[in-house]
């Protein structure tokens, strides 16, 4: 089987969706991959003499033998009437709420472009987030503003404050500005863009942290819904849509937003020792506190306990490592700084419904997009 994939290589949605759709064609014998640039005039050459088409065009024309061979990968809300895979903008807003909420700030920001309908549902993702929690963020379009106006609109936030963007390359310049402004990353301001694409976080100002929005499970599932439909079997959704993964964390969010000095203290010192093992006791010793007023101050400025902190970290890296990695769940509790596999088994079916393996199995299954969302 010839299959052209026609995807935009020069920024991470192309590249990232490309590996998954070789992950999956390692899978079939009869895979042959060709990619093509979606612009290159050749183009109906190429599949004219395809059996089979990956790309990002909505509803362009094809020949004949394509219009029931091909999948579009994207993100929105799957307009057209090709089959899709898309990523999910809503859940990409809500994971950077979340997270930025969970690092303890309460001023926050999102730049954007609301020509576009992935930096708008993004933001209405990010909004509906913060508001459920009793925030109202506020939200600055580079369409309608130039440099000079967003660093207006930054100098209007108290810090610390965190701003989320659109993607990577609005987080860039953002992290420039702010730099030549006299604004403090991150000691003043958080950036937190989408995407992952690790040369744009490089060449920030400082690296910039980033969401992954599972751009490689995109495209594996892309390709086996592609092989589905060459095989003639019938799709069980022409629209599927994948939650992002994870927030990869650099230095561009590398702060505590907590105005209490001492719980600040103590979130340094659970960040940087968590996996060794802590206890609570450990923490507590680090502090000019006694940890009955430390735990009285940890539920007053971030609605939690001491132990809700570390296990939160424990089980966030857990999940990490379950779905990114093969290692065996012995090391994986040995890695995250758990005593005991019943300590960790307990904990993680505690904060998440699952055992380790179940969420192991179902993570692999969405990664590669075998289930839907």
């Amino acid at each position: 089987m010839h299959i052209i994939v026609a995807l935009d290589s020069r920024y991470a949605f192309g590249r990232r969706a490309m590996e998954g759709i070789r992950e999956y064609a390692l899978t079939q014998k009869d895979w042959q991959l060709q990619w093509v640039h979606p612009q290159d005039s050749e183009m109906p050459h190429y599949l004219d003499r395809c059996d089979g088409l990956i790309h990002s065009q909505g509803d362009a024309s094809f020949p004949a033998h394509l219009r029931k061979r091909n999948v579009r990968v994207t993100g929105g809300r799957g307009r057209g009437l090709n089959p899709a895979v898309l990523t999910d903008y809503l859940a990409i807003g809500r994971m950077g709420a979340r997270y930025l909420l969970d690092s303890g700030f309460q001023r926050f920001g999102f730049l954007g472009d609301d020509r576009l309908e992935f930096s708008k549902m993004r933001a209405m993702g990010f909004t509906q987030e913060l508001e459920e929690s009793g925030y109202h963020p506020s939200v600055c379009n580079l369409v309608k503003a130039h440099e000079n106006q967003v660093l207006e609109w930054l100098r209007g936030f108290r810090p610390p404050f965190a701003v989320m963007t659109m993607n990577d390359h609005f987080a860039m310049n953002l992290s420039h500005w702010a730099l030549a402004a006299g604004i403090a990353i991150p000691e003043e301001m958080t950036i937190l863009g989408v995407d992952n694409d690790d040369v744009l976080c490089a060449f920030g100002a400082v690296p910039l942290s980033s969401i992954d929005p599972n751009l490689f499970g995109v495209g594996f599932r892309a390709a086996q819904m592609l092989n589905d439909l060459l095989v003639g079997k019938k799709l069980a959704s022409p629209i599927l849509s994948l939650p992002p993964s994870r927030v990869v964390e650099r230095q561009s969010v590398d702060i505590f937003a907590v105005e209490h000095k001492e719980v600040r203290k103590a979130l340094r010192y659970i960040r940087e020792n968590v996996f060794q093992g802590i206890s609570v006791d450990e923490v507590v010793h680090q502090v000019a506190m006694n940890r009955r007023n430390l735990e009285k101050a940890f539920r007053k400025h971030l609605h939690k306990t001491i132990h809700d902190e570390i296990s939160r970290l424990r089980i966030r890296k857990a999940k990490e490592l379950l779905s990114e990695s093969r290692l065996p769940i012995a090391e994986i509790v040995e890695e995250c700084g758990f005593t005991y596999p019943s300590q960790f088994a307990n904990a993680f079916r505690k904060a998440t419904g699952q055992s380790p393996s179940d969420f192991r199995k179902q993570w692999f299954a969405l990664r590669a997009g075998f289930a839907s969302c």
